[in-house]
């Protein structure tokens, strides 16, 4: 890469799946004044359309749409544009379910969330009996042909540092569903999601499971315990092990406690499989030496706060690419 002033706009962290039609359409584009960042209106707007397109799980059509978007911006800006594309397995979850009971006693029960690229149930599920572990690992417990079940405890000093409440004015945005997506996860079976005046953001590391499969677990189930609810339904978390080989559902301790009850449960998780890629834009614009100065986000993410750094990215270029280059000493 020369030495240039580089302005990085596209990641290819995470992976996908898509809730909606990426119907949004094209943003406009506002030609930039001299010396000026994007107008509040501008900002708005760009980042309704990010949010407009669904999930940008990285590889999916949503955010192929928005890596489009910004590299063609990054061009009427006429910033130089590189764009290098990466191949893999994309994972693409279509539809799960958690049920106890059988027949006319059958009970669906809250699932709130899925591991994503963990694996696939057969189209109708499996209903299995459950065994409950200490921890994630068999530990010479006989999970064969069974769904296994275990604890995620949460660590207390984790969340605390992880977890950010905010106090602010209860949204004004959530007029339309794409604009209420703006402001929480998105979640197929339940769009948008309601929001007080608080703001909740948790992030926690989940094991892979991989020894589970090997010891020929049907499924897994993950409770997880002392997670605020805005934080955990409709998540998607962990997004950077690889593909499991082996389906899990997340879900709180209220369902646990039903499960507890039952012994058995049928799951769901059905997803597809294919070849896709995803491109890392590089947007380039001289200065007056080689000193260079590189400012990068990723561009997938489930909503407009996960994640909104390539539109900060992208005003940041508007106001550079308006000033002289005389005028940009890096």
């Amino acid at each position: 890469m020369e030495r240039r002033t580089v302005l990085k706009g596209a990641g290819i962290v995470g992976a996908a799946f898509l809730v909606r039609p990426h119907d949004a359409g094209a943003a406009s584009y506002d030609a930039p004044v001299s010396g000026t960042l994007p107008s509040a209106d501008q900002l708005r707007e760009w980042t309704a359309y990010m949010a407009h397109l669904g999930p940008r799980y990285a590889g999916n059509p949503a955010h192929h749409v928005f890596v489009d978007f910004l590299a063609n911006t990054f061009e009427n800006l006429n910033l130089s544009v590189k764009r290098d594309t990466q191949t893999f397995d994309l994972w693409d979850a279509t539809h799960w379910d958690l049920t106890v009971g059988e027949g006319q006693n059958e009970r669906r029960l809250p699932v709130a969330a899925y591991y994503p690229y963990s694996g696939e149930t057969p189209g109708e599920g499996v209903n299995a009996e459950l065994v409950w572990l200490n921890g994630n690992m068999p530990a010479g417990i006989e999970v064969a042909g069974k769904i296994a079940v275990f604890h995620r405890k949460a660590n207390r000093q984790l969340i605390e540092r992880n977890t950010i409440v905010k106090r602010r004015p209860s949204p004004t945005i959530s007029k339309t569903r794409h604009e209420s997506n703006m402001v929480g996860s998105s979640n197929p079976m339940r769009p948008g999601v309601s929001v007080d005046d608080r703001f909740v953001f948790h992030t926690a590391s989940t094991p892979e499971l991989t020894e589970l499969r090997e010891a020929g677990a049907l499924g897994v189930i993950i409770i997880e315990d002392d997670v605020p609810s805005l934080c955990l339904n409709g998540g998607y978390a962990p997004f950077r092990h690889s593909y499991q080989g082996i389906p899990a559902l997340i879900v709180n301790s209220r369902t646990a406690a039903e499960l507890k009850s039952s012994g058995r449960a049928r799951m769901t998780l059905r997803a597809l499989r294919r070849e896709t890629t995803s491109d890392h834009v590089s947007a380039v614009l001289p200065g007056m030496s080689d000193e260079t100065l590189v400012l990068c986000s990723h561009s997938d993410g489930p909503n407009a706060f996960q994640e909104n750094g390539s539109v900060g990215v992208l005003a940041i270029a508007h106001h550079l690419a308006a000033i002289p280059r005389e005028q940009r000493p890096k």
